[in-house]
């Protein structure tokens, strides 16, 4: 391939320290065969130490990958570029660095490309927001943008010495404008012959009917390492099988955690080894989910989210947000809801879960957790599809989180106030709504479902039937339901002593003048101990000959609180005191700090 030639001997006596040999090999992955890659394998160690450790990783430059699913329905293709050499011959085999950097190379390279030819501006932002790492991902409205990108793009990563081969679409159009060599199939008959299957990104993608399908494959696992790296294998950036995966990863949670719960005899079981068989429990759920991930061959999802008959520029898209939480686990999900001329269509965007912390939380907690892992996967995606951020509804069946999302109170718990934070600087309060358990599809995110119920017609993949109807069908309540107050986790403010009050007279000996009263300032200057701060400015305040009471103690100590405020924090004291919002160049901003009415901060 013109990237590795025959050493001679002479050059293998490099000044020590100075060079290093890098071990390559052909590697092919059986999720693609006749597709080998050359591996130069920058992770091998000698004497403890590979050349990875001497590298750093570089800026992130890579896009975002949750980008690889196409809102534009007419084609998408697929495409590698490579970097052509005298000896190629193969062109299905390309090289692969396992280097720490390469990532932030590749993306650097290609976008330098770009700062070298400005005459290809037009195409410059694809080249920076649709390419992963070497893969470039598109869609595109009619066959006639999708030909004229292509060509573009093939032109200006030849003027960088690359060659945009491996392409694959689903429109045989755009297959018939590009040159045999540069296709993924070079083989295919494109008038005769059905359009191949692509495997990217995790994803398997059928290009003649244009959406994704399943065919995964788990190897046994009978310990908790193996059941781990089964666990990890199954990959989807888009987390369609969310709904099924969650019980396997509830099942490796139950496994770490034999040996650390207590059982109801009181016996404490032997910690379960990474590499110890599980228990014959644990090992007949995991057999049974394995076995169930058969039925998933059949299932289909379209790739584009909007269906081909609706044009761009007549179709009303919003997007719908569910969360939902129980004890074993947390979810979201994300749909796209397009309107055409009285047509609704509906269709999964991207779904995520989650399994509980092993710290148990309260449910209502978990609830409001469920709601900002909805709001994040929500603002990548209103980001992504460049909808503007009205462009929404979000839903959840927790009254006690849509009572958080829309009180004005800010006397919350810490965990309550700082994730409604973040919840609100995504999704406004208006925007959430109530919806029914039984018509959230997230709430089988978050109870896990067998892979033979996962159907195309499923809720938790086609979506509430209601949102294929009107507004005006849709479940109304916005808020108001029964809440509960004791899982509400209202702070309630310490009640303090009034104001201490220095007027304090020290005489002298003789009594005949008197001297300018101690100020509390002098006081925290002079003392080495916390006690005696407290003892010294609550003795201002106590009559000769008082014994000094825990509420003298105390309200001499708030004292000095209040005084060490004003000093760092008098801006923000100020503006609170007049009923205004603090600046958000303050570091307070973000603890929603407010004055108790004794005026402490």
């Amino acid at each position: 391939m013109g990237f590795a030639r025959r050493l001679q001997m002479s050059e293998l006596k490099g000044p020590v320290g100075k060079t290093w040999y890098v071990p390559h090999g052909l590697v092919e992955q059986p999720n693609k065969p006749g597709m080998p890659r050359l591996v130069f394998d920058a992770r091998s160690k000698f004497n403890n130490i590979c050349l990875n450790d001497a590298l750093h990783n570089g800026p992130l430059l890579m896009t975002d990958m949750l980008d690889t699913r196409g809102s534009n329905c007419v084609s998408v293709f697929l495409a590698t570029p490579r970097r052509p050499g005298p000896t190629d011959r193969a062109p299905n085999v390309g090289p692969h660095i396992r280097c720490k950097p390469s990532p932030t190379c590749a993306a650097y390279v290609l976008r330098h490309i770009v700062e070298d030819h400005p005459e290809y501006a037009d195409v410059a932002e694809l080249i920076a927001k649709k390419f992963y790492v070497d893969n470039y991902l598109d869609s595109f409205n009619t066959i006639e943008e999708g030909i004229a990108t292509c060509r573009r793009l093939r032109e200006l990563l030849f003027l960088g010495g690359f060659v945009l081969g491996q392409m694959a679409t689903s429109a045989r159009e755009i297959l018939q404008s590009l040159p045999a060599t540069e296709r993924a199939n070079p083989d295919l008959n494109i008038d005769l012959d059905a359009l191949p299957v692509h495997r990217t990104l995790g994803l398997e993608w059928n290009g003649e009917g244009d959406h994704f399908f399943f065919t995964l494959v788990i190897p046994t696992a009978i310990t908790k390492r193996q059941v781990l790296s089964a666990v990890s294998a199954i990959y989807g950036p888009m987390g369609f099988l969310a709904a099924v995966t969650i019980t396997a990863k509830v099942l490796l949670q139950d496994a770490w955690r034999v040996g650390h719960d207590v059982q109801p005899d009181g016996r404490r079981p032997k910690k379960l080894g990474w590499d110890h068989p599980l228990p014959p429990n644990l090992q007949e759920r995991w057999d049974c989910f394995v076995r169930s991930l058969e039925s998933l061959r059949e299932l289909r999802v379209p790739r584009c989210l909007r269906p081909t008959s609706f044009p761009a520029n007549d179709t009303t898209i919003t997007l719908h947000l569910f969360c939902d939480a129980s004890l074993f686990a947390l979810g979201a999900s994300l749909f796209q809801r397009s309107e055409c001329r009285g047509i609704i269509a509906l269709r999964l965007v991207a779904a995520r879960s989650r399994v509980a912390p092993v710290k148990q939380q309260t449910l209502t907690r978990l609830e409001l957790m469920a709601a900002l892992l909805g709001a994040r996967l929500l603002k990548r995606y209103l980001q992504l599809l460049q909808l503007p951020c009205w462009s929404h509804w979000c839903w959840s069946d927790s009254d006690n989180v849509l009572y958080w999302l829309r009180s004005k109170a800010t006397l919350y718990a810490q965990f309550i106030s700082s994730r409604k934070e973040q919840i609100l600087s995504v999704s406004p309060a208006s925007r959430w709504r109530h919806v029914p358990s039984e018509l959230n599809p997230a709430d089988d995110l978050s109870r896990g479902i067998e892979a033979s119920e996962l159907t195309e017609g499923h809720q938790s993949l086609a979506g509430p039937a209601f949102l294929l109807m009107g507004e005006e069908e849709w479940p109304q309540r916005f808020g108001g339901g029964a809440v509960q107050p004791e899982a509400l986790e209202i702070v309630r403010p310490v009640a303090v002593c009034e104001e201490v009050r220095v007027n304090a007279v020290v005489a002298t000996e003789a009594g005949a003048s008197s001297l300018p009263p101690p100020t509390i300032g002098n006081i925290i200057e002079s003392s080495t101990t916390l006690s005696a701060l407290k003892r010294s400015v609550a003795g201002l305040n106590a009559a000769p000959g008082e014994e000094l009471t825990p509420s003298l103690l105390r309200a001499g100590l708030d004292c000095c609180i209040k005084m060490a405020q004003k000093s760092a924090y008098a801006s923000e004291i100020n503006a609170l005191a007049k009923g205004n919002q603090i600046g958000r160049d303050s570091p307070l901003h973000k603890l929603s700090p407010f004055l108790d009415p004794d005026g402490l901060l």
